[in-house]
């Protein structure tokens, strides 16, 4: 609780409220430790944090997660991930695995099926998080989409991302933006987790309904 996130806060001016977190793990080394598994929950409970007099309102957060990563042969298996959100009992944020995920960064490959990952996050009000923005006094409200797909027994990752802001409003020292609407989509693959090819991406900035950039 706050009595020891504080610790890592105080010094930047945080204050962690009444967040809790409670995670239960088992985790199993074998084969020297090279072979590392990990299943277990990660529950986060009324997290906000004050800093500068803003504080943010209090969020849930619940993750569940079975992972096993062979070091030897450079891979992981994500057998299970889900990760959900809520503030004021409305959902926030969701995500999770629609059927077991391999990672490669070696030149290994197993039999894995194509797996693919889905994030969304609903009408996230930029207001009350301005205190991780001071500075930028932003405004307005997100949401976003991502699907990673992973495919060739995870040597390759394919993504793709949507995001808007409605209404949108921040400080950059003397400048200024009201009102706009900025819409970004990109599409692309990861590669053996080192290197990124975007085949598609687009930046829409809208003021009071015209397209402006």
């Amino acid at each position: 609780d706050r009595n020891v996130l504080n610790l890592a806060g105080a010094s930047q001016g945080i204050d962690f409220g009444k967040t809790e977190i409670n995670s239960t793990n088992i985790i199993e080394l074998s084969k020297g430790g090279k072979f590392i598994s990990v299943q277990g929950q990660l529950q986060v409970n009324s997290f906000s944090i004050t800093q500068t007099n803003q504080t943010t309102p209090p969020v849930d957060l619940v993750a569940q997660y079975n992972v096993a990563v062979d070091q030897a042969n450079e891979t992981a298996l994500i057998n299970t991930f889900t990760i959900n959100g809520t503030q004021n009992r409305r959902s926030l944020l969701t995500g999770g695995l629609s059927r077991p995920m391999q990672l490669n960064w070696g030149s290994s490959s197993g039999a894995v099926e194509e797996s693919a990952f889905a994030l969304t996050v609903t009408n996230l009000n930029l207001a009350d998080w301005r205190a991780f923005a001071a500075d930028l006094n932003p405004s307005g409200t997100a949401a976003l989409q991502l699907t990673a797909v992973s495919k060739e027994s995870g040597s390759k990752v394919e993504f793709d991302l949507a995001s808007r802001l409605r209404n949108f409003s921040a400080h950059f020292d003397s400048n200024q933006i009201q009102n706009a609407d900025i819409t970004l989509t990109a599409r692309g693959q990861i590669t053996e987790l080192d290197r990124v090819q975007l085949s598609d991406s687009r930046v829409e900035l809208a003021q009071g309904g015209e397209r402006a950039a």
